[in-house]
């Protein structure tokens, strides 16, 4: 599950360790699942170029661990930023 390094607790305060992943992950894994929906927060948008690679890979070590094509749609919040005084999508 190395696609997942990076991902922040809720607090926001620290990244979640690759363990901790396995183990939330883990008990679902037998499961009937057909789908995902990831839902990214707003958060860190500035960052939002690091996405990419990191989804690329979570998809990939998800599926590998349900042992099927898991469908993944992701919900993904417009970039806004507030530039003089206006707020402006990115």
């Amino acid at each position: 599950m190395s696609g997942i390094a990076g991902i922040v607790d809720l607090s926001g305060e620290r990244p979640v360790t690759e363990d901790e992943l396995r183990r939330m992950i883990a008990p679902l894994a037998h499961y009937a699942l057909r789908g995902v929906v990831w839902y990214q927060g707003e958060a860190n948008a500035v960052r939002a170029e690091q996405y990419l690679p990191l989804m690329q890979e979570l998809i990939r070590d998800w599926r590998r661990a349900f042992a099927r094509e898991l469908v993944f749609v992701q919900v993904e919040l417009v970039r806004v930023l507030e530039k003089e005084g206006r707020v402006i999508g990115v």
